[in-house]
């Protein structure tokens, strides 16, 4: 996802697909966090700028969206790193100030920071696109089913249901660990 791009044409033809509810584009990067020399490796969303889908977000989350300028950073990354509210991080050499803490987006392998959109695609050079779309099915449309349809209108774009993406990124998580583990266990 870090690395992928939907353009800004495939997704109008997402949010056009018979069954689409609702569409959310979002950046998504790979990043270095920390002081220069300190820095460790994780990953940064973009929460929307447009009111109704930032509105979405935070009823989702209960999370109150960063206002430019502010990122919301893992509560134990806060706690291991002793970063209070107000305080300056730096994102890939960008400063940032503390504007709220999130759960259940922390993992010692990537754990993940949130900024508003404006800032991504400003830091990251996305002017259009997005690196992935959040889609919700309208009323009564199974994802399976969704997710196919997207797929047979759209060459372009590969789509997924929750469990897939889940389920996927869990066999990655797998391949990656397991492989070190194996050749420490052999060592």
């Amino acid at each position: 996802m870090a690395r992928s791009t939907v353009s800004a044409q495939a997704i109008v033809r997402v949010s056009e697909v018979e069954g689409v509810e609702a569409i959310m584009p979002m950046r998504y990067r790979d990043i270095l966090l920390g002081p220069k020399g300190e820095e460790i490796y994780s990953y940064t969303a973009s929460i929307p700028s447009d009111p109704e889908n930032r509105q979405k977000w935070e009823q989702a989350t209960g999370w109150k969206a960063p206002e430019p300028g502010g990122a919301i950073v893992p509560e134990p990354l806060s706690a291991n790193e002793g970063y209070q509210l107000g305080d300056v991080i730096a994102v890939s050499g960008v400063n940032y100030s503390v504007s709220g803490y999130s759960r259940g987006t922390f993992s010692m392998a990537n754990p993940l920071v949130f900024i508003d959109e404006s800032d991504a695609r400003k830091q990251f050079d996305l002017d259009e696109g997005a690196n992935i779309v959040l889609v919700q099915a309208g009323p009564g449309i199974a994802p399976e089913k969704l997710a196919q349809r997207i797929e047979e209108q759209n060459s372009d774009v590969r789509a997924l249901t929750r469990e897939q993406l889940i389920k996927n990124d869990y066999s990655m998580a797998l391949d990656m660990g397991g492989a070190l583990i194996s050749m420490m266990g052999m060592i």
